[in-house]
C-alpha cells in the first residue's frame, strides 16, 4: 500500500506579546492585558471570599437567634421557590412533564432552606427596623436601570410594572435585606480588625517589656 503526503500543517501558536494583547482588545501592551486578567481573577477570588464570609454569617445569626417562625411564610417561601424552578425550566425550553415533576416532594425537599430563608430574612428585617436602614426611591429606580441595561428593556416600562405589578415593594424589601446584612458585615470586619489590632498592640507591649 503507498501512501503519498501531499501537504502537511502546522498548527502556529501565536506568540505572547504586544501584538497579541492588542489583537484581543483595549490593551496597550502584554503588561496591561495581564494586570487585567490578574485584576479580574482577584475580583472573582474577593466575591467568592464574601459570599462565603456572608454564608458563614447568617448561620451564626440563625444560631445565635433561634425563634418559631411562621408557618405561613415557609409556605409562601416554598411557593416562590417553586415558582422560581418552574420559570427557569420554562425559560430553558424544558416544560414539565406533570408525571416527571413531583411537586410534594421537591417541596418537602427544599422546606429546610424555605425555613432558613424565612428565618435570616425576619433577623434582617427586625436588625433593619432597631438600626433605622431605609431605602429610596431612587436606589430603587437604579436596581431598576441596571435590569434594564442586563435585559436590554425600556427603563420607563419596567419601572412602571414594577409598581403596577408588586414588584416595587419586593426591590424595596431586597434592598433593605441586603442593607441589614451589609450592616452586620461591616459590624463584624470592624470587630475583627479592631480584635486583631488589639492583638498586635498586646503582642508588641509583651515585647517591649520583656527587652
Amino acid at each position: 500500500l503507498d501512501v503519498t503526503i501531499k501537504e502537511i500543517k502546522e498548527k502556529k501558536i501565536p506568540a505572547l506579546d504586544d501584538e497579541f494583547a492588542r489583537d484581543l482588545g483595549e490593551y496597550e501592551d502584554l503588561d496591561s492585558l495581564k494586570k487585567d486578567i490578574r485584576e479580574k481573577i482577584q475580583s472573582s477570588l474577593d466575591s467568592q471570599a464574601e459570599d462565603n464570609a456572608r454564608d458563614q454569617l447568617i448561620d451564626i445569626l440563625i444560631e445565635k437567634n433561634p425563634f418559631d417562625l411562621p408557618v405561613q411564610m415557609i409556605e409562601s417561601r416554598l411557593d416562590d421557590i417553586i415558582a422560581g424552578i418552574e420559570n427557569q425550566l420554562r425559560l430553558g425550553g424544558d416544560y414539565l412533564n406533570p408525571g416527571q415533576w413531583d411537586r410534594e416532594k421537591v417541596r418537602e425537599e427544599l422546606r429546610p432552606r424555605a425555613k432558613k430563608d424565612v428565618h435570616i430574612a425576619l433577623i434582617q428585617e427586625g436588625i433593619a427596623h432597631k438600626e433605622g436602614l431605609t431605602v429610596s426611591e431612587e436606589e430603587i429606580e437604579k436596581q431598576i436601570e441596571l435590569i434594564s441595561l442586563q435585559t436590554k428593556q425600556d427603563f420607563n416600562e419596567l419601572k412602571n410594572r414594577a409598581k403596577t405589578e408588586g414588584s416595587w415593594d419586593k426591590m424595596r424589601n431586597s434592598l433593605l435585606m441586603d442593607k441589614a446584612m451589609d450592616f452586620v458585615m461591616e459590624k463584624t470586619v470592624r470587630i475583627e480588625t479592631q480584635e486583631g489590632a488589639d492583638e498586635n498592640i498586646r503582642q508588641e507591649n509583651i515585647k517591649n517589656n520583656s527587652t
